[in-house]
């Protein structure tokens, strides 16, 4: 049984109204790409890097009042994922009822392997949350994230060994050294849902 397609309204400029339910900020860290990635006893993992460039992500929940059968999502133009996260969550809330409005702000580079989508979803998932007076722990978090696709271990504080297909986290090391991060683009994009197609 497939949900029916949401009414997804992408805009920069995004007024919704309808009977308010809550609201929530949150910021999730964009990564360097990571100091290891492989494979490890047929376990996919990477060892995140987590860098100063923070996705900044509002959820405002409404009583949707048009009734439809798909929730009304309006969201910052180009951030799809989002969309997709914060419909994981109402769905794993079982509070699919609900409208929503999504603002989106991050200055990290799309499709440049720095974890742009894992902040948005990251950011999302756990501002939805919280708008529904809930906090969800970092685990629930990145099981719900690897729904939407692959992602970095942003969810959890410092630097981890993180299975970004499975969402499961299996060390920490606290937080990075001191350091500064030299990064060239030598131009391209990459998809992370085909990159890790690729076994």
């Amino acid at each position: 049984m497939s949900s029916p397609k949401p009414n997804i309204n992408e805009t920069s400029a995004l007024e919704y109204h309808g009977e308010f339910v809550g609201s929530a900020t949150v910021r999730a860290p964009g990564v360097c790409g990571e100091l290891v990635q492989g494979i490890r006893e047929d376990i996919y993992f990477l060892v995140t890097c987590p860098v100063d460039f923070y996705s900044r992500v509002r959820v405002d929940l409404y009583i949707d009042g048009a009734k439809g059968d798909a929730p009304k999502v309006e969201a910052t133009a180009g951030c799809p994922k989002a969309v997709e996260a914060l419909l994981a969550t109402l769905a794993y809330l079982d509070r699919n009822e609900l409208a929503a409005r999504i603002t989106v702000g991050s200055p990290i580079p799309r499709s440049k392997g720095m974890g742009s989508s894992s902040a948005d979803v990251a950011a999302t998932i756990a501002g939805t949350g919280l708008a529904l007076g809930v906090e969800l722990a970092p685990e629930v978090v990145a099981r719900i994230a690897v729904s939407v696709e692959p992602t970095d271990g942003v969810m959890f504080p410092g630097v981890v060994l993180f299975d970004h297909r499975e969402g499961r986290i299996t060390e920490t090391f606290g937080p990075p050294p001191p350091m500064e991060i030299v990064a060239l683009d030598f131009g391209g994009t990459v998809d992370t849902v085909e990159f890790n197609k690729v076994d």
